[in-house]
């Protein structure tokens, strides 16, 4: 076996970039022919690097397989491996997901397959700190999903738990569902399923609440924005979908724990029952939201006053023009709705008919004296 540093450290450095199965021939082909048995302790730091960077979740089982070669190799590989674990986990940035998750899964496998013993395993630390209900809310809903991605795969392996729609698939085709031994011992598992089911229990709830009502209060702004503007700006609206897409990851989350550990789904209270509701697809909730999303139809108040206010033609046309289309208007009518030739008017009739004639012409004339009158009062004052 080749001891030479060259030899080395190009083994160290494929460690470091190592991307998974595609890559495992060259590897295994190089623990084979190269001696590291000086840099055992480097040869972890590679593999902790590549973890969760250039090696994915999806090649997690090359990773291992890996790491099971290499403690076949080397005797005091599995101890080293499992300090840089946890040097790895806790130099890891609370707000990366992947690369936390991915190192929790790495040590859940490489405990089932024994490459490290349970008992020496950084498993309980790192299972304690991601079940901190005293961190930070946003960090507490990473960890959440950190460890329903544990839960989803290893309910039954790691928590003795078996869901209860694993049942259910089992009663409906005759058969057992494929497991895995857990090789944890009974007191570890019991203590990893306290852990994270007394996390569930008191967080939850909350984490879902929260976010809710985060959700409803920026609907009440938006539709505020709806009422006074017309429209909701871009800045609020990109909020809103954020908190929904929020709203959405964290109910995702906390319902694969219910599933998997049968634990019940909290339900998220109304504040206002006026308050938007999320989720229901009722008709008049459905009308509501087409009624706020239709335009203004108004450009300002004052149209909309002009329209909606009618003025009324008595306060603004003279009486005498109102009565004197009243007439006409009636005896047009009148006029139209006879079927034969017009009827002669009675003696009475053109009596009265006289008269009104004679009294239209009295006031025109009187009124065109008036007129007259100040006219030459006019031209005598300009003189």
């Amino acid at each position: 076996r080749d001891k030479s540093i060259a030899r080395v450290t190009k083994f160290q450095n494929k460690l470091k970039l190592f991307k998974g199965e595609s890559e495992f021939s060259a590897v295994e082909k190089d623990i084979d022919g190269v001696d590291a048995s000086k840099y055992v302790s480097e040869l972890t730091e590679c593999i902790m690097e590549a973890a969760g960077t250039s090696m994915k979740l999806k090649e997690l089982t090359a990773g291992v397989k890996v790491c099971t070669r290499l403690r076949a190799t080397y005797e005091d590989f599995s101890a080293l491996l499992a300090k840089a674990l946890k040097k790895a986990f806790d130099g890891t940035q609370h707000t990366d997901l992947n690369r936390r998750r991915f190192l929790l899964r790495f040590c859940v496998e490489l405990c089932l397959v024994e490459c490290i013993p349970a008992s020496s395993s950084p498993l309980i630390d790192i299972m304690k700190e991601l079940t901190d209900i005293s961190a930070p809310e946003e960090i507490l809903i990473t960890n959440f999903t950190i460890i329903s991605s544990l839960v989803q795969k290893h309910a039954v392996s790691c928590f003795n738990v078996v869901p209860s729609k694993q049942k259910a698939y089992e009663e409906a085709l005759g058969r057992s569902w494929c497991t895995r031994d857990c090789t944890l011992d009974d007191k570890l598992q019991v203590q990893m399923t306290q852990l994270v089911i007394n996390a569930y229990q008191s967080a939850a709830a909350g984490l879902l609440q929260g976010a809710h009502s985060r959700l409803l209060e920026q609907e009440k702004v938006n539709a505020k924005l709806r009422v006074d503007k017309g429209q909701v700006d871009a800045e609020n609206q990109q909020k809103h979908e954020q908190l929904k897409e929020a709203f959405t990851k964290v109910q995702a989350t906390l319902t694969t724990l219910s599933e998997y550990l049968n634990q019940p789904l909290p339900s998220a209270e109304e504040e206002d029952p006026n308050a938007s509701r999320i989720g229901q697809n009722t008709d008049k909730k459905e009308e509501e939201k087409v009624e706020d999303e239709l335009p203004m139809i108004w450009d300002d108040t004052e149209q909309q006053k002009f329209y909606e206010e009618v003025l009324d033609l008595k306060d603004v046309i003279p009486a005498m023009l109102l009565q004197s289309g009243k007439k006409d208007t009636e005896k047009t009518d009148a006029a139209e709705g006879e079927d034969g030739p017009p009827k002669p008017l009675s003696e009475e009739a053109k009596k009265e008919e006289a008269e009104a004639r004679k009294e239209a012409r009295a006031q025109l004339a009187s009124d065109f004296e008036l007129y007259l009158t100040r006219l030459g009062k006019a031209e005598s004052a300009k003189q």
